[in-house]
C-alpha cells in the first residue's frame, strides 16, 4: 500500500461529503457540560459527536482519556485527535470492541485504543477486534494510532469482519496473552491483528502480542514495510497466513501454552517478499518459517530451541517445508535440550524439506544435518555449515556443496550436474574449487575461470541464454560482483575515518574510486593489487597484498584539522595513461588509500580497503 493510496482514501472520504457542507465537530473531555460541538463549546463525548455527524464530517478530539466505546454507525467520517496518540486515549471497559469502524470510508487517527474485548461474530461464540473492529466497511482507515492491551478470540488488537481497510503508521502492542478468557482454547488467533485477508498494514509495528493458536503478531493480513517482533503463539508467532512485503520479522517465539508442538517461529503458511526473518525461535520445526513461500528474503539467526523433551527431534532451524527463491539462509540452528536424556536428532539447521532455487545455505548448525535435509535444490550453494552439509532424497541439480565441517553429504540422494566437495555419484557432478568471489563474507558469485560456469544441466539455461551455471548466481561478465569492505579504516589523529568507495563498475563507462572523510590538507595515494593482506604499517594495516601498484600522491583539499578532505581517481583514465595498464576485468582487485597523518604512529594511516571487480 503506497502513500498515494492513502491520499486516495482520504480524497474519497472528502468526496463522500461533497453533497453537503462538511462540518467540523469539536470534543474535549475536560469541557463544561452542555456544549454544542463547536470549537468554543465542544462536546465531552466522542460518540456524541459521531451521533450528530454526517458523511464527510470531521471530529477533532482534544487530549485526554475518553472512557467510552465508539461506533461509527455507517458514517464516512474522520475522527482525529489534535494532540496525537501519546496524549489521547480511548479506553474501553472490556465490554466489546473499543472502536467499531462501520460504513464506507471511516477514519480513526491519532489515538491510543485500549482495554477492549471484541464484538461477537454473528453466528459464533467468538469475539473479534478487541481494540478496533473493521465491520462491513468499504475502506476504513486507522493511522498514527497505538492499539494496546486489548483481548478477543480473533484479533485481540485489530480485527476485520466483512470489511476492507488500511492500518497505517500504527503501533499494535501487548494485545492478547494469558489473561484472555479461554486463552488455551482453540479459537484464539491473531494476537495483534486478525485481517480476514482484507486488511493492509503499512509501516506498522506489531510487537509483544500473543495468541494461543496462530498468528501472534498477525493472522490473515497483508503487511507492507512493517516490523513484527517479540510476538508469541504456537504457530506463526510472528505472522500466520499472511502476505508480507519488505518487512522485518524478528525475535518472535513459537510457544504452545498447553505444551504441545509449535511451528514457524517467524512465519507460518505465509508468503514473504524481500523480508528479513531474524532471530525467531520455535520448539519443533521451522525456527524462521514453516510451510511458507519466501522470495528474495534473508533468513538469519533463527532456531528450533530445545526440541521435544522425550524425542529431542528438531527440524529446520531456518525453514521447514518452505519454497525458497533467491534467498539467503544463514546462522540458523537446532539447539539441544540439555536436560533431555536422549540424543538430539537435529535435522536441517538451515532448512528441512521444501524446495530452494538460487538460494545460499551458510553457517547453519545441527547435530545431524547442519545445512539442508531432504529438500529439492536447483542452483543453490550449501557452504561452511557446522556439520554435514546435505542429505537429500529429493533432486539436487546445478548446486555447489563445499566446506561443511561434517562433510558434504549424508545420504546423497539424487544429485546431478553439481560441484560436491569429496565427489558424489551422479551425472555431470564435479569436485573442484568453484572460485567464489568472497565466500568468507557471504559472497558466492563466480570469478572468471570458475569450473562451475556453463557446467550445469545441459537442458537448463541462465538468463543470458547460455548453459546453466552451478551455484546461486549465474556468471555474467558484464555485471561484476558487488564491492565489499575487507578492512575497516582506523581513526586518524584528528578522529577522521576515511571511506573509500567504488562508483560505477565498467571501465568503458568511467568507473571511479573516491574517498570522503579524509583529514584536510594531507597527501594521499592509492595502493592497488590483486590479493588481500594484513601488514601493520602506521596506525593501521595495509590490506593489499604484493605485487602492488600505486598512484602519484595528491592533496586531499579541505581545511586543515577538519575531516573534509576528499580524493578521487578515474580508473579508465589511469589505466590509459599507463599507471595501471592492463587492469584485469572480472577478477578481484584490492584497493586502499594511504595518507600522511603526522599525529599517528609512523606518521601515516589508511582508509578502509575494498575488494571489487570491473566490467570491460
Amino acid at each position: 500500500m503506497s502513500f498515494a493510496r492513502v491520499e486516495f482514501v482520504i480524497a474519497s472520504l472528502m468526496l463522500a461529503g461533497s453533497a453537503r457542507s462538511a462540518t467540523t465537530w469539536w470534543v474535549d473531555v475536560a469541557a463544561a457540560p452542555g456544549g454544542n460541538g463547536s470549537q468554543p463549546a465542544p462536546l465531552r463525548s466522542i460518540q456524541a459527536a459521531i451521533d450528530r455527524s454526517h458523511d464527510g464530517d470531521t471530529i477533532l478530539v482534544a487530549p485526554g482519556i475518553y472512557h467510552e466505546r465508539l461506533d461509527y454507525v455507517l458514517r464516512s467520517i474522520r475522527v482525529a485527535s489534535t494532540g496525537g496518540a501519546a496524549v489521547t486515549t480511548i479506553r474501553g471497559n472490556r465490554d466489546g470492541s473499543v472502536v467499531r469502524l462501520k460504513g464506507g470510508y471511516p477514519v480513526l487517527e491519532g489515538f491510543t485504543v485500549e482495554n477492549g474485548s471484541g464484538n461477537v461474530v454473528p453466528g459464533t461464540w467468538k469475539t473479534r477486534g478487541g481494540g478496533v473492529l473493521f465491520d462491513d466497511t468499504v475502506h476504513g482507515v486507522v493511522r498514527r494510532c497505538i492499539v494496546r492491551g486489548n483481548y478477543a478470540n480473533e484479533g485481540d488488537g485489530i480485527g476485520a469482519l466483512f470489511a476492507q481497510g488500511l492500518v497505517y503508521d500504527t503501533v499494535i502492542e501487548f494485545n492478547g496473552g494469558p489473561s484472555t478468557p479461554g486463552y488455551c482454547q482453540s479459537g484464539d488467533f491473531g494476537g495483534g491483528v486478525y485481517g480476514a485477508g482484507t486488511l493492509w498494514l503499512s509501516e506498522c509495528t506489531l510487537r509483544s502480542n500473543e495468541a494461543s493458536i496462530e498468528g501472534g503478531g498477525a493472522y490473515a493480513a497483508n503487511l507492507d514495510r512493517c516490523f513484527v517482533e517479540n510476538n508469541r503463539s504456537a504457530e506463526g508467532a510472528g505472522v500466520s497466513r499472511c502476505q508480507v512485503f519488505d518487512s522485518w520479522i524478528q525475535s518472535n517465539r513459537g510457544y504452545s501454552c498447553d505444551g504441545s508442538s509449535s511451528w514457524g517461529g517467524g512465519a507460518y503458511r505465509s508468503e514473504l517478499w524481500r523480508c528479513n526473518v531474524l532471530n525467531n525461535t520455535t520448539g519443533e520445526a521451522g525456527g524462521g518459517a514453516a510451510f511458507c513461500t519466501l522470495r528474495g528474503s534473508l533468513v538469519r539467526g533463527n532456531s528450533v530451541l530445545y526440541p521435544d523433551f522425550w524425542m529431542n527431534l528438531g527440524l529446520g532451524g531456518g525453514t521447514f517445508q518452505c519454497v525458497l527463491e533467491d534467498c539467503v539462509v544463514d546462522f540458523n540452528a537446532i539447539v539441544e535440550n540439555p536436560q533431555s536424556p536422549y540424543q538430539l536428532l537435529g535435522r536441517g539447521g538451515g532448512a528441512a524439506g521444501g524446495t530452494a532455487l538460487r538460494t545460499v545455505f551458510r553457517s547453519n548448525s545441527a547435530s545431524q544435518l547442519a545445512g539442508v535435509w531432504q529438500a529439492a535444490l536447483d542452483r543453490c550453494v550449501v557452504y561452511a555449515n557446522n556439520g554435514v552439509g546435505l542429505e537429500s532424497s529429493s533432486y539436487v541439480v546445478n548446486s555447489i556443496v563445499r566446506a561443511n565441517s561434517g562433510g558434504s553429504l549424508g545420504n546423497p540422494g539424487w544429485i546431478e550436474y553439481s560441484n560436491i566437495e569429496g565427489g558424489a555419484p551422479g551425472l555431470g557432478n564435479i569436485d573442484a574449487d568453484p572460485l567464489f568471489w568472497a565466500p568468507e563474507f557471504g559472497y558466492f558469485q563466480l570469478l572468471p575461470g570458475s569450473p562451475c560456469i556453463d557446467s550445469g544441466h545441459p537442458g537448463m539455461e541462465d538468463p543470458d541464454g547460455s548453459r546453466a551455471d552451478m551455484g546461486a548466481f549465474p556468471f555474467d561478465p558484464t555485471i561484476p560482483p558487488p564491492p565489499l569492505v575487507t578492512c575497516a579504516a582506523p581513526p586518524s589523529s584528528e578522529g577522521c575515518v576515511p571511506e573509500l568507495a567504488l562508483e560505477g563498475y565498467s571501465l568503458a563507462q568511467g568507473a571511479r574510486l573516491s574517498a570522503i572523510g579524509l583529514p584536510g590538507q594531507r597527501t594521499a595515494l592509492l595502493i592497488l593489487g590483486t590479493g588481500r593482506a594484513s601488514l601493520p604499517i602506521g596506525s593501521g594495516a595495509c590490506c593489499v597484498a604484493a605485487p602492488r601498484r600505486r598512484t602519484v600522491a595528491s592533496g586531499s583539499g579541505g581545511a586543515d584539522g577538519s575531516c573534509e578532505g576528499t580524493w578521487s581517481l578515474d580508473l579508465a583514465a589511469w589505466s590509459a595513461q599507463g599507471g595501471a595498464a592492463g587492469l584485469p576485468t572480472g577478477a578481484a582487485l584490492h584497493a586502499q588509500l594511504w595518507y600522511r597523518d603526522p599525529g599517528a604512529p609512523g606518521a601515516a594511516s589508511w582508509s578502509n580497503a575494498l575488494q571489487f571487480a570491473l566490467a570491460p
